[in-house]
């Protein structure tokens, strides 16, 4: 029985990894996100340096002398020293520093996310179309019409806003609670992860992100599985970037052979 459970997070795991795999196998595609990944690497790279000259020596000063700070400051340094140090007994010296790093590469993980969608928006029709076409053998499909295709991306990209808001809002949650908060943030992240990904062959066919949602209905397990697995894989800096293309490809793996 609980093997049985198990299936369906297995099969999104494996879809998210055939497209993975496939975007690296097919060379064709990949002249199709090579301005989405340069685009997503620079940011990453911003954010690094970014991080490492102006934001973390910043952050030390505050920390320094984090009881002459404001009372919200003070009650979040207390309550993160309080639940880091006495539950995972860290050092309250390496706390602020740990913390930090976690937070940019939770912070990365957005970015990238947020830059290649953007950039990759012009790019995502023509590349997902061809791995249809070429490797999955599938017949053509008429495209939607320009004015309902406009308003499935405008709703993609007010989605990926109230993803990235209620991921912030969890990234702050996480600074105190880290192993319980970061769990919540795959959970929630991860499925809306999935329908995004999913996003570009479900317009190919019409559908909106909450058709799609409707779709899965009783079956959210695969997307938990596919989007969580995603989520873990978002936190590695830089080499998430290159996993990126793998995961709209096995969004359409998904679409193509769960719906």
């Amino acid at each position: 029985m609980a093997a049985y459970a198990f299936r369906p997070w297995e099969r999104g795991i494996d879809y998210l990894w055939q497209g993975i795999r496939d975007f690296y196998i097919h060379h064709f595609l990949w002249r199709f996100m090579a301005v989405p990944l340069a685009a997503t690497l620079s940011a990453n790279i911003a954010v690094g340096i970014a991080a490492h000259c102006w934001a973390l020596p910043t952050i030390g000063q505050h920390l320094a002398k984090w009881q002459e700070e404001s009372r919200m400051f003070r009650w979040l340094c207390q309550a993160m020293t309080y639940v880091t140090v006495h539950l995972f007994n860290i050092a309250p010296e390496k706390l602020g520093t740990l913390l930090f790093w976690l937070a940019v590469g939770y912070g990365m993980s957005l970015v990238s996310l947020a830059v290649f969608s953007l950039a990759g928006g012009f790019f995502f029709p023509a590349m997902s179309e061809m791995y249809e076409l070429r490797v999955l053998k599938l017949p053509k499909r008429p495209r939607p019409s320009r004015s309902r295709r406009v308003r499935m991306m405008a709703g993609r990209l007010g989605y990926s806003l109230f993803l990235g808001i209620m991921l912030i809002l969890l990234g702050v949650g996480m600074m105190i609670l880290p192993v319980v908060g970061f769990l919540v943030a795959a959970w929630l992240g991860g499925y809306c992860y999935t329908l995004i990904f999913m996003s570009e062959a479900g317009f190919r066919r019409g559908w909106s992100i909450p058709r799609m949602n409707f779709y899965f209905s009783g079956r959210r397990d695969l997307l938990y599985g596919f989007g969580m697995t995603a989520f873990f894989l978002m936190q590695l800096p830089f080499i998430a970037v290159f996993l990126l293309p793998g995961f709209y490809l096995g969004g359409t793996l998904l679409v193509e052979r769960e719906i």
